[in-house]
């Protein structure tokens, strides 16, 4: 909160929530209170430019809403709405997933899902996920397949330690989300 036009991210960071997404997995016509789903442009080049909304959330803010109101499954309708994503874009930089490992001196690159974001703290940001599919990367070259791995960090510090964004975007469950480079995260395991 009050951040707005400030720096949140690295200046390669765009992200978009977007209702509207045709291939997206969290495309509705209207969020749970009846309002059209819309796009919203989060994060500009880094710099924040604008929150969610729902109907409650608007009104406290003399808003409009953004039409991102949902409500807890398995039974929605004996939850009050609050605001959620919908679709999470991140939009695409230019370099394929091949130039982005050869720009890493030593790291892990990370194939496939990640078990544990719903553990993490949406107020600190705080994280601690387990990556079944992970390989160590050594002077620009996969060397060898990792066992499972623990990735910790801050999801706040990792927008702004994005030092690259592939042009490779994948649909997933948040979104869609290219291939990334972060810096400064802690790897056990």
């Amino acid at each position: 909160e009050g951040k707005k036009d400030e720096r949140v991210a690295n200046d390669v960071v765009t992200l978009v929530d977007d209702g509207q997404l045709l291939d997206g997995l969290m495309t509705f016509k209207t969020d749970t209170e009846g309002v059209p789903s819309q796009t919203t442009t989060l994060i500009e080049r880094g710099f924040l430019k604008s929150y969610l909304y729902d109907s409650y959330s608007a009104f406290q803010e003399e808003r409009s809403s953004t039409g991102n109101a949902e409500r807890e499954w398995p039974e929605p309708f004996l939850y009050v709405p609050s605001v959620s994503t919908s679709n999470l874009v991140l939009k695409p930089g230019t370099k394929s997933l091949y130039n982005l490992v050869e720009e890493v001196d030593e790291g892990i690159l990370i194939t496939d899902f990640v078990m544990g974001v719903g553990h993490s703290n949406r107020i600190t940001g705080e994280f601690s996920v387990v990556a079944p599919n992970a390989f160590f990367v050594k002077n620009g070259e996969i060397k060898y397949p990792l066992e499972s791995v623990t990735v910790a960090g801050n999801f706040f510090n990792s927008l702004k330690k994005m030092r690259e964004i592939g042009s490779d975007p994948k649909t997933t469950s948040v979104g869609k989300i290219p291939s990334l480079i972060i810096e400064d995260l802690t790897v056990s395991g």
